[in-house]
């Protein structure tokens, strides 16, 4: 059976909500970070033996984005860049704003479940939760600032206590865990790659919101809707057709045959506005009305486009002068001997309802970290990650 700190219901203010390409939400390596702090924290503490794994399941309750809409509607971020302060140099003697580089920033309720390697007893348990409440109010989450903490336990699961598993549910309920869902976007490359996509159409097909135009068809669906009203089977499946068709984006190019062929059989007795309308629907102009519709994600679910490590993109760049952190002289020492320039790289996550968790297999919602050093690549991963 094992045993897990459940930090429940923190208000973390100002968090970034900007990672690599995207925003919306923290980049996931900024909550492996606070649990690697947390565990080098504890360390330290009189609760060494106790182990705490740098693995997380992150779960969302609330969340407020610091942004607003210009007179364009475009969303824009409600920055700020801090008190003034005074300058007292003799050649410039005046109020200044601090110089910062600023980011995207949100307030967010969110509840994290920490797996421990190890084992709290009964006797040193209110004391090792009094020690996580205080630790966990001075520290960062990805770079926020903890305001409040609803409450913090340890508790026992496994797929037989189902006691402890309706506990949990309900303290996190209402909420939503993410979960990795690069297997999604693997499926999905597997068929774009048809197409002539490389991996970054494949993964922005995920990340954009994309409409597409379908020629006007309002005279159709009512030609459409009388023909159903028949019992012929023949113009009941061409009806059926049309609906599978209309289920789909448009593409002139795709058109079903079966319509093509039941217009130009019945030319003669279909209404002259509906032909027409018909002829520029399987050949529209620039003068044809149209309507834009959304176009459905390649997978169901809420999938979200995610940043979930770095990859090497260089040789060894430690002779590089000033590097912090370089080992690179005796008198200069550093805690790294070697230095590279890095890129960050994306995946597909998805927002699962708490309600769903299956603890049968709950290491699939646990993120941690993973590292390649054949291709230098850091990345945040789940046991079910591609």
């Amino acid at each position: 059976m094992t045993q897990f700190i459940l930090i429940n219901k923190i208000q973390v203010q100002d968090a970034n909500c900007v990672a690599g390409l995207t925003w919306g939400f923290p980049s996931i390596n900024g909550f492996l970070g606070f649990v690697h702090a947390l565990a080098l924290n504890n360390q330290k503490s009189s609760f060494s033996k106790i182990g705490i794994s740098n693995q997380v399941m992150v779960v969302v309750h609330e969340h407020q984005h610091h942004t607003y809409e210009n007179d364009y509607q475009i969303t824009r971020f409600s920055q700020k860049r801090g008190a003034n302060f005074y300058s007292d140099t003799k050649s410039d003697k005046r109020s200044k704003t601090m110089t910062r580089i600023e980011e995207g920033r949100m307030d967010m309720l969110i509840s994290l479940l920490i797996p421990i390697e190890g084992r709290v007893s009964a006797n040193s348990k209110d004391a090792f939760v009094d020690y996580l409440s205080h630790a966990v109010s001075t520290m960062r989450i990805a770079g926020g600032s903890v305001i409040a903490i609803k409450e913090i336990d340890v508790l026992a699961l496994d797929d037989t206590n189902n006691s402890n598993q309706l506990l949990v549910k309900r303290k996190l309920m209402p909420g939503y865990i993410l979960q990795d869902a690069s297997e999604e976007f693997l499926k999905h490359y597997d068929k774009s790659k048809l197409l002539g996509l490389d991996q970054i159409d494949a993964w922005l097909d995920f990340a954009s919101i994309k409409y597409k135009a379908r020629p006007d068809y309002k005279k159709l669906t009512g030609y459409f809707k009388k023909l159903d009203e028949s019992e012929e089977q023949k113009e009941q499946e061409i009806v059926q057709t049309w609906q599978e068709h209309l289920s789909k984006p448009y593409d002139q190019s795709s058109i079903p045959s079966e319509l093509k062929h039941f217009f130009s059989e019945k030319a003669n007795s279909i209404p002259d506005d509906v032909l027409k309308q018909w002829q520029e629907y399987i050949v529209p102009n620039a003068e044809t009305d149209a309507n834009w519709e959304l176009v459905a994600k390649p997978a169901q679910g809420y999938l979200v486009p995610i940043m979930n490590g770095y990859r090497r993109i260089s040789e060894d760049v430690s002779e590089i002068e000033n590097l912090r952190g370089i080992k690179s002289t005796p008198e200069k020492q550093g805690d790294f001997e070697n230095a590279y320039f890095a890129e960050a790289t994306y995946s597909i996550a998805k927002w699962v309802f708490v309600r769903r968790i299956k603890f049968e297999n709950l290491k699939q919602y646990f993120w941690r970290h993973e590292y390649n050093s054949e291709v230098g690549l850091y990345s945040c991963v789940m046991s079910n990650s591609i």
